[in-house]
């Protein structure tokens, strides 16, 4: 499912089919920092910055500290924060 998800967002430019596969894969394995990482990557894209903080949290609960789930995070933080206009 990780590779499908992979497959859809960066070659389909399909991020919810590539959710879609990530998120049968997280039901599978919950704890797969990389599965973690696509969602919060693929909700960011489609800016539901919600969903990607919750995806990046989750990230940096199965390896804190790493580095690009932290930017990650604060990137997304930072995203919803902004004002629309």
């Amino acid at each position: 499912y990780l590779i499908l998800g992979d497959e859809y967002l960066r070659n389909q430019s399909d991020p919810a089919k590539a959710i879609f596969y990530w998120t049968k894969a997280y039901e599978i394995e919950p704890s797969n920092f990389n599965t973690s990482m696509d969602l919060g990557i693929g909700f960011a894209y489609q800016k539901n910055y919600t969903e990607a903080i919750k995806a990046f949290e989750d990230a940096l609960k199965q390896m804190p500290g790493d580095v690009e789930a932290t930017q990650q995070l604060v990137a997304a933080r930072k995203a919803a924060s902004a004002p629309t206009g």
